[in-house]
C-alpha cells in the first residue's frame, strides 16, 4: 500500500546525509561479532556512500558464517558482501562459500597484499559471472575468525573498509556529514558504477512495485535504497511526478527506520522537488526537478511570487507549496 505524505515544512536548501542528524556526533563504535548494520563510508573511487546489514538468508549464515550485505546509496543492487568465518583461519574459506563464489564470479589465484594491513591479508581479482564485470575478493584473518569481502571492484576500497572493521582492526568509519549529500546527488554519486551494475528489473514500474513489497514485508531499508535510486534519477525520462512520489516514499522509510530528524530533511527535499514541478508546470521553470532549491529554482519562484502578488523574496511557504502543488 503507497504512503502518501502532505507538505511540510519548505523553507531553504536543505540535504543531509544518510546518518547526518541523527548520529552525527556518535561515538565510533568497534566490531562486537553481532552488529546488524554499521557504516562504509564513501569510496574514494567511486563516490558511492555504502554501508553494510546483516543478511540473515544467506544459507552460509545459517551454517557457518555471519553475512553482511553491501549496499551504496542510490542503487537498489547489492555490491559486494562481507563474510565472517569464526572457526577458519589461514584461508580456510568453507568450501560452501568457495561454491557459491564460483556462481557469482570468475577468480584468478589470491595473491598477498601488503597495502590492506591485516595479518594473511590477500586479494584476488575477479570477472563477475555472467557480464565479466571487474569484482574483487579480499581476505585477511581478524581477532574472531577468517573475514572476506567480495564485491565490484569500484568499490574495492570500501570493501577493504568492512573487512578491517570486521576483522577488529579500525572503528565503525564515521557517517557522512556533508550538506549536499541529498536524494539525487547520493544516487548520482554512484553513477560510475551505472555501467558495472545493470538493473535486473523491467523499468519503472517493476522497481515501484519491488519497493512497495519491500515495505509490506517490512523490509524498510531495501525499499529505502530502490526509492532513492527512482528520486534520484534526474538523468532518464522518468516522469517528475514518478520521482517526486519516489522521494516521499524513501523520507517515509527513513522515518519508519526511527531516523527522523533525518527524515525531515528528505521530506522538506521532496517538498522541494514538488514546488520545482508546479513552477515548471506553470511556465516559470525549465531546470531539473531534483529538490536542489538553487540560484534557478529561486528566481523562478520570485517570478512566480511576484505574478501572484505575493513576497518576492525566493521563500518558499507552506501556503504557497499547497498552491504550486494544486
Amino acid at each position: 500500500m503507497e504512503s502518501k505524505r502532505m507538505p511540510r515544512s519548505l523553507t531553504g536548501l536543505l540535504a543531509a546525509s544518510v546518518f547526518a542528524l541523527a548520529c552525527g556526533q556518535a561515538q565510533a563504535k568497534g566490531f562486537t561479532g553481532f552488529n546488524e548494520q554499521f557504516n562504509l563510508g564513501r569510496s574514494g573511487q567511486s563516490g558511492a556512500v555504502c554501508s553494510a546489514k546483516r543478511d540473515f538468508d544467506d544459507p552460509l549464515g545459517s551454517t557457518s558464517a555471519r553475512v553482511w550485505d553491501v549496499t551504496c546509496r542510490g542503487w537498489s543492487q547489492k555490491l559486494g558482501r562481507i563474510y565472517l568465518f569464526e572457526h577458519a583461519k589461514g584461508h580456510e574459506e568453507p568450501a560452501a562459500w568457495r561454491t557459491a563464489l564460483s556462481a557469482r564470479a570468475s577468480c584468478s589465484a589470491a595473491q598477498p597484499s601488503a597495502s590492506i594491513g591485516l595479518s594473511g591479508a590477500a586479494t584476488a581479482t575477479c570477472k563477475s559471472v555472467p557480464d565479466k564485470l571487474d569484482y574483487v575478493v579480499l581476505s585477511a584473518q581478524g581477532r574472531k575468525g577468517e573475514v572476506v569481502a567480495e564485491g565490484m571492484s569500484p568499490i574495492s576500497d570500501i570493501l577493504a573498509t568492512g573487512l578491517k572493521f570486521v576483522a577488529g582492526a579500525i572503528a565503525e568509519p564515521p557517517p557522512i556529514a556533508e550538506q549536499n549529500a541529498s536524494v539525487s546527488q547520493v544516487a548520482g554519486d554512484v553513477s560510475e558504477l551505472a555501467a558495472l551494475v545493470k538493473d535486473k528489473t523491467n523499468g519503472v514500474d517493476s522497481l515501484r512495485e519491488e519497493a512497495f513489497r519491500r515495505n509490506q514485508d517490512w523490509r524498510f531499508g531495501d525499499a529505502e535504497d530502490i526509492f532513492a535510486e527512482l528520486a534520484g534519477s534526474t538523468s532518464t525520462n522518468e516522469p517528475a511526478a514518478v520521482r517526486i512520489e519516489a522521494a516521499y516514499n524513501f523520507a517515509l522509510n527513513v522515518s519508519n527506520e526511527g531516523r527522523f530528524s533525518e527524515a525531515d530533511i528528505y521530506f522538506r527535499q521532496a517538498d522541494d522537488m514538488a514546488a520545482q514541478a508546479g513552477l515548471a508546470k506553470l511556465g516559470f521553470y525549465d531546470g531539473r526537478i531534483d529538490g536542489d532549491m538553487g540560484r534557478k529554482s529561486r528566481q523562478a519562484l520570485r517570478n512566480w511570487q511576484l505574478s501572484a502578488g505575493r513576497p518576492r523574496d525566493g521563500h518558499l511557504t507552506a501556503e504557497q507549496a499547497l498552491a504550486l502543488s494544486a
